[in-house]
């Protein structure tokens, strides 16, 4: 997903996180960042909403613009309660697990959510969700031995932990024409043909079937644009 910056694709991948844990608590979900601390901080604000048993109450200027509004409930209010009471069950900012909807832990030895990044170690979870958001960035775009390492990474220690029927989501604001969001939309789907080969090379921008379905919020959208004396660009300007 192609988003960009201030739009809210970062809270969008929150809300959806856990909108999914609430579905089904034996989820095994994993948000990706180019470091980990960056990872984390999404786990964490994910772990903290999910704790959350006091509804959220709206920033008064926001709410004046009328942009916010009072939370009426929490998730733990709506669905029970998430956080286990045990101070020996995982509850960290980096990796968690939620209490299941029976009381008990699932056998999992994966944690409901955890982080990585592009600094940490090998990843071993296997995983239902993966959620990447700003993998990268301009300072490694010069180098195309650390492009090519972050590629294979990407490949080996990312995408290969999602379990059949999974959900990898990569979302970013495009930075270079050899970038990540770049070289997975290059990306074709390997079969196997009756002598056990792949019928097409496993990077292709020309062939079907594509890896990743491409879904692109731009910037401005000029067709929407418009005021009584042309584009309107004005903070009273009317939202689409």
């Amino acid at each position: 997903i192609n988003v960009p910056p201030g739009a809210g694709k970062t809270t969008v991948l929150h809300d959806f996180a856990a909108w999914a844990t609430a579905r089904d608590r034996a989820i095994r979900g994993c948000f990706f960042g180019h470091s980990l601390g960056i990872a984390a901080r999404s786990s964490n604000r994910l772990r903290k909403t999910l704790e959350r048993v006091a509804p959220i109450r709206a920033n008064a200027d926001l709410m004046e613009l009328g942009l916010e509004v009072h939370a009426e409930a929490t998730l733990a209010m709506d669905y029970g309660v998430f956080k286990p009471g045990s101070r020996s069950d995982m509850w960290r900012a980096d990796q968690f697990n939620v209490v299941q909807a029976d009381g008990i832990f699932s056998d999992e030895k994966e944690p409901t959510w955890s982080a990585f990044g592009f600094d940490g170690g090998y990843l071993g979870n296997r995983l239902n969700i993966g959620l990447a958001d700003d993998l990268e960035m301009k300072k490694y775009l010069g180098n195309p031995d650390v492009i090519q390492a972050r590629r294979e990474q990407y490949e080996d220690e990312m995408e290969t932990r999602i379990e059949p029927g999974g959900l990898f989501a990569l979302v970013g604001q495009r930075l270079h024409r050899e970038d990540l969001y770049g070289y997975a939309l290059s990306m074709g789907i390997k079969t196997l043909d009756d002598d056990g080969d792949y019928d097409i090379d496993e990077h292709t921008i020309n062939e079907e079937p594509q890896k990743y379905v491409h879904i692109k919020f731009q910037a401005h959208y000029d067709e929407k644009c418009a005021g009584l004396k042309g584009p309107h660009h004005a903070t009273t300007a009317v939202p689409y």
